[in-house]
Order: structure tokens, then sequence, then C-alpha cells
């Protein structure tokens, strides 16, 4: 796409720099509408379409075949109950847009900036407009997780980490200790969803010898281009016991091969790197 864009937001703060950008784009006969991107250095974080079109749809990397397919696919959710998610990693707040009045979505942000745009509604509006209620925990996420395991806090039927897709993944969000923290976190029938989406580093070595240490199972796809701002991603999805996906798109999907990715030893917090997952 040609698009042009301005500058709306911009910032910088010890995390980064951050942007929202603007364009106004063409979707055919349903008109042109203003859409805005988040940016956190060279990479989009959110991406939102001003049209009421677009309103409860996932954008970005968070289509029904993308974020959106953890969500979609778990069984309470298929079934009309109500539903705990926990989401690593705010962005726009996209993942907002599939919450319903009976469940409840919890963001971790560690970057002020983050939630200072996300909840302008000059610039997004998916945390704002949600029909379900929302918490915002700023703060590392995995302190925040450990304080609520310590607590007895109720537990996640959906936990999604988003914090893999930058230039420099949290070493300390990739380790046996975090993931293991995860599981204690998420139902026993719970989805741990990971976007391992990243132009340097291939995620889906760590994602398998994570997944062979701990004894979860993984189901890793890549999701489609479902339109011009709904883009393909790489999510894994685990789970303790084998569950069969249902969600829309699922037939247009590419699922991982588990037994052509390398394998690796499982970083811990006292050992190891993600180096040689840098792809050159």
């Amino acid at each position: 796409r040609r698009t042009q864009s301005r500058t709306v937001f911009s910032g910088r703060s010890f995390y980064g720099c951050l942007r929202v950008t603007q364009t106004v784009e063409s979707f055919g006969s349903q008109g042109t509408f203003p859409v805005y991107y988040l940016w956190c250095g060279q990479t989009t974080h959110g991406i939102q379409v001003r049209a009421p079109f677009f309103k409860g749809r996932g954008t970005s990397y968070y289509g029904q075949t993308g974020g959106g397919a953890a969500i979609l696919a778990h069984p309470k959710y298929q079934a009309g109950k109500g539903i705990k998610v926990g989401v690593v990693g705010l962005g726009a707040g996209t993942l907002a847009c599939y919450g319903r009045a009976c469940d409840l979505y919890r963001f971790y942000e560690i970057n002020p900036q983050v939630v200072k745009v996300a909840t302008d509604p000059r610039f997004f509006t998916y945390l704002p407009d949600a029909q379900t209620p929302i918490d915002l925990v700023p703060g590392d996420a995995r302190r925040m997780l450990e304080k609520e395991r310590l607590a007895g806090d109720p537990l996640y039927d959906v936990l999604v980490v988003d914090a893999y897709s930058g230039d420099a993944v949290p070493y300390h969000l990739a380790t046996v200790e975090a993931y293991r923290l995860y599981f204690d976190r998420l139902e026993p029938d719970g989805i741990l969803a990971v976007h391992v989406s990243n132009w340097h580093i291939d995620l889906l070595p760590l994602c398998k010898a994570v997944s062979e240490t701990l004894g979860v199972v993984p189901y890793g796809v890549v999701g489609i281009d479902e339109n011009s701002v709904t883009t393909s991603s790489m999510w894994v999805f685990m789970t303790r016991r084998p569950m069969a996906y249902r969600y829309p798109g699922k037939a247009s999907v590419r699922e991982v091969e588990w037994e052509r990715i390398r394998g690796m030893r499982a970083p811990t917090d006292e050992k190891g790197s993600l180096v040689s997952l840098l792809r050159f």
C-alpha cells in the first residue's frame, strides 16, 4: 500500500521512541477512512481504522487467524461463558475489541507513554470503547504476575504474551521460570498465546524448548492477511493437554511443523542466551 501519513504524536522515554501516525485509506465500496498506526521504533504495535464496519474487529497481528484465535478458540468463549484474559504488552489495546460484557481483560504495560497513547481517544479507542471491563496494570509484567500468584488472585482463561515483536526481546520474559509463572496463572484448560513475529529473531526454537521442558503442547500457526490492515503473523498457543482448535479461518492458516524446528536448551534465569536465535 502507498499512503501518505502524518505524525500526530511522538515521544521518547527510557523504553525507546513512540509515534502515532495517521493516514487516509480506501476500503473499496465501503469508503475512505482515517487509519491510526502505533509505532515503537520501526515496529507496528497497533492499527485502528476509524470506521463503523471495523468496530469489534482485530487488526494488525490480532485478526481471527492471529492473536484473536487464542480467545475465539477457547471452549468457554465458544459456549458464551465469560472469560478472564491477561495480556502482557498493551500496544494500542487491540485485543480489547474481542471483549464482551461478561469478560474481564487485564493489560500489563511497562511503558507509561504506551498507556497514555492507548487510552487517548484522539488516537485509539479500543480501550475507551471496550464492551468488557478493563484493568490496566503499569509496571513489569513478570513482577506483577508474581504478586498476583502470591496473593492468590483468580486465574486466567487466556494469557497473551506479546512482548517479543520489537527489536529487543526482554530476556526475563522468555525463560523457563517465566513460562512456569505464566502457566501458574492459567486455569487447567487455559491457553497461553505467544506472539513470535519478529524480523530479527527466530523464536520458534524457544517455544519448542520451553514446551518440552514444561511438558505442554504447542500449536504454532501463521495467520493470513485477512484484509489490508490485518497482517499475517506467527503465534504459538500452548496448552497443558491437547485440544482441537475451532475458530473462523482455521483452514486458511499454515501450521508449524515442530519436527522441522531445531532444538535448543531452554534458557533459565540463571543461564542462557537468545543470541543463537538471531537471523543473519
